[in-house]
């Protein structure tokens, strides 16, 4: 049903408007190239017009070659399974899934890196920023080592189950077809809940100096999050 009325809007709502983009690049497309051509016939110097024009033809065409260049430089989107849909070009098959799952999905989502801070991978962020410090990757690693624990603890919750149902779908769609991989941080809202939720369940089976032990090391790593983000989000709005 999902995929279903997301067909439809996207046939409503989505087609029409990026025919007509289509539409506006064209024509602006050709009205550069007409005055590119007359900038041209007004500088040469060959006189024969069919010199002239193979002339600029090659120099056109030579300027369009180094402008798609210059983007595909600065566009870090992957390599999508399909260009023929809509749907098909947001997948990525070219991005390296464990990177990606360290600095992205697991990294960035939970923890800001502080190059390229909220940097736009369509305007030249690469699409794997690695960290600075290795006490992010230690951090990094004991959220997803208690994230795992939790789950082992709950398994048998039919709460949990549910969670991770969606979460699997996240899955799925981010690390499997590889939507949006190289910007899924700015996703991790759709998830990122699941993960509090299955420590919870850590903590219950948990008792004595253990729970202790994890409380602690859960304050602790709250603490760290909050002042690491909040540093990089302050610098960031007070220097814009």
């Amino acid at each position: 049903m999902v995929w279903g009325f997301a067909m439809w809007v996207d046939h409503t709502y989505v087609q029409p408007k990026e025919q007509q983009r289509r539409i506006v690049q064209r024509q602006a497309a050709h009205q550069r190239k007409l005055a590119l051509r007359q900038a041209f016939a007004d500088t040469t110097t060959i006189a024969d017009s069919a010199a002239a024009q193979a002339a600029f033809n090659r120099e056109y065409y030579a300027l369009l070659h180094s402008e798609a260049i210059a983007r595909s430089r600065q566009l870090q989107k992957g390599r999508p399974i399909s260009t023929d849909s809509e749907f098909a070009r947001w997948t990525d098959i070219g991005t390296d899934r464990w990177p990606a799952l360290v600095e992205n999905f697991f990294g960035e989502s939970i923890q800001l890196h502080p190059d390229h801070l909220l940097a736009d991978t369509l305007q030249g962020r690469p699409a794997i920023v690695p960290y600075r410090s290795w006490v992010n990757y230690a951090v990094e690693t004991l959220l997803v080592l208690l994230f795992l624990a939790g789950i082992v603890c709950g398994w048998r919750s039919r709460f949990l189950q549910m969670t991770l149902a969606g979460f699997s779908i996240d899955l799925l769609l981010h690390l499997g077809l590889g939507f949006g991989l190289n910007e899924v941080y700015i996703m991790g809202p759709h998830w990122l809940f699941v993960v509090p939720i299955a420590i919870a369940f850590l903590l219950r089976r948990l008792q004595g100096r253990s729970l202790l032990l994890c409380r602690t090391m859960l304050l602790a790593i709250t603490l760290f999050l909050w002042a690491h983000n909040a540093t990089l989000l302050v610098g960031y709005y007070c220097h814009y």
